[in-house]
């Protein structure tokens, strides 16, 4: 089953990573959806401190989680030789 995320212009999206190889210090930041332009491909805009924008051209390859997904996520057993679950994600 796919796990998909509706990616809505304006709504909230949470980038989920770690700051060690031991996955003990999550790092997680919190995104507004742009949109998705022929040129920058799906847009993010950061919420905390200097405003910073993040484009995915080739679509999205990394950890930008939903409310849903991202209470999915911290309840996860993280391990560094364990893949993070892979999403498609639909602009709507």
């Amino acid at each position: 089953m796919e796990n998909i995320i509706y990616l809505k212009k304006g709504a909230v999206y949470f980038y989920a990573a770690f700051m060690d190889e031991s996955c003990k210090i999550p790092n997680i930041q919190t995104w507004v959806y742009l949109g998705s332009h022929p040129e920058d491909g799906h847009t993010f805009k950061s919420t905390c401190g200097e405003e910073k924008q993040f484009c995915f051209p080739n679509g999205i390859t990394s950890n930008v989680l939903d409310h849903t997904a991202l209470s999915k996520w911290l309840l996860e057993a993280h391990s560094p030789k364990r893949a993070g679950m892979e999403y498609v994600y639909k602009a709507i």
